[in-house]
């Protein structure tokens, strides 16, 4: 039908128009297979770049059905983030491209106000000391390497870490 044809067009063109206003990060479509489908031929940049996913649902779902079923869309969306974040960062270490991963070089990094993104696992906390004068962070207890301070203890480095990182 043409009507179902021109709400489609007009289903991406609302679309394109809110990924051109807007700087989303990912786009998942959710329908049916068919306006699914159908939209997703329409759309154009920037909104294809964006394309992370599509949702199919049956129409007659209720609404906790598509809430299970985004959720678990949003879930798989983020863990594919994730690898290739990951794959990113083993790759450019192994390629030695300002990329490191271990805590010691990486408080070692954040010395030298380096790091431009910072991928902490979550959950992951552990002790560590931080110098009194410069505030640089170690894991290793004694004098800094940078001033000859002495360092403090710290209850959480990975946290002193990010806030470092900002």
């Amino acid at each position: 039908d043409d009507k179902i044809r021109t709400h489609y067009l007009h289903a991406a063109a609302a679309i394109d128009t809110a990924c051109a206003a807007n700087a989303a990060a990912g786009l998942l479509l959710g329908g049916t297979v068919e306006a699914v489908s159908a939209v997703a031929k329409h759309l154009h940049e920037p909104a294809t770049a964006r394309l992370v996913g599509e949702l199919w649902i049956p129409a007659t779902s209720s609404c906790a059905e598509i809430s299970t079923e985004l959720r678990a869309a949003l879930d798989g969306v983020a863990d594919r983030h994730c690898a290739a974040v990951l794959h990113e960062l083993r790759d450019r270490t192994a390629a030695g491209d300002r990329a490191v991963i271990g805590l010691d070089r990486v408080l070692e990094s954040l010395t030298d106000h380096r790091p431009a993104v910072l991928v902490v696992q979550e959950g992951f906390a552990t002790n560590g000391w931080r110098c009194a004068n410069c505030g640089r962070l170690d894991t290793r207890a004694g004098s800094c390497d940078r001033c000859a301070a002495e360092y403090v203890p710290v209850d959480d480095v990975v946290a002193d870490a990010i806030a470092v990182a900002g």
